[in-house]
């Protein structure tokens, strides 16, 4: 039995098809693990909502609020910063 391989695109391949217009925003694509996964178009209510969570979760926090809704984050970053931490 012949098993199939699975190749698994980089941070660096992702954005390289963005700068070669092979992604676009009409894409509606992101890269969650290495994949390229389709994801639904915001729509208002889902616009409106996240909002509505940013303002509350600011308001809770007693700190100088560091708030980050729907922006990009890198985790194996964030895995490196951990481990220095």
């Amino acid at each position: 039995m012949t098993t199939t391989k699975i190749r698994l695109w980089t941070v660096t391949e992702y954005h390289k098809m963005i700068d070669y217009s092979i992604l676009t925003p009409e894409s509606h694509v992101e890269l969650l693990e290495g994949r390229i996964v389709e994801m639904n178009p915001q729509r208002a209510p889902h616009a409106a909502t996240t909002q509505r969570m940013s303002d509350y979760l600011k308001a809770q926090l007693t700190q100088e609020p560091h708030v980050r809704m729907q922006l990009p984050v890198h985790y194996q970053l964030l895995n490196q910063r951990r481990i220095l931490l």
